[in-house]
């Protein structure tokens, strides 16, 4: 049984989640439609993973597996990417261009 300050907690996690994983996809928008770059926006990438990270938390507060595994599987998916992306160097190119503009 989880307690009620827990579950207040957890509402409050998965709400910033939810609103993280929404407006994660504004700069990837405003970034495709500004430029002739189709990749992914830094910015983007950053809250959306701070997004994934949340809702890995709000899973283990409330104790639902499905979250917890489910997240766990996208915060692995998002390092890989990120590993890759780095050792291809586009994330110091993309930092560049977005400062510049």
């Amino acid at each position: 049984m989880i307690s009620k300050k827990r579950r207040q907690a957890a509402n409050i996690i998965g709400t910033i989640a939810a609103v993280l994983m929404v407006i994660s996809f504004i700069p990837q928008v405003i970034h495709s439609y500004t430029s002739n770059d189709t990749g992914v926006s830094v910015a983007m990438y950053c809250i959306f993973s701070t997004g994934v990270l949340m809702w890995l938390i709000y899973g283990i507060l409330i104790e639902e597996i499905v979250i917890i595994v489910s997240n766990i599987i996208m915060m692995i998916l998002v390092v890989l990417v990120l590993i890759s992306t780095v050792r291809k160097g586009r994330l110091e190119l993309r930092c560049e261009k977005s400062t510049q503009t």
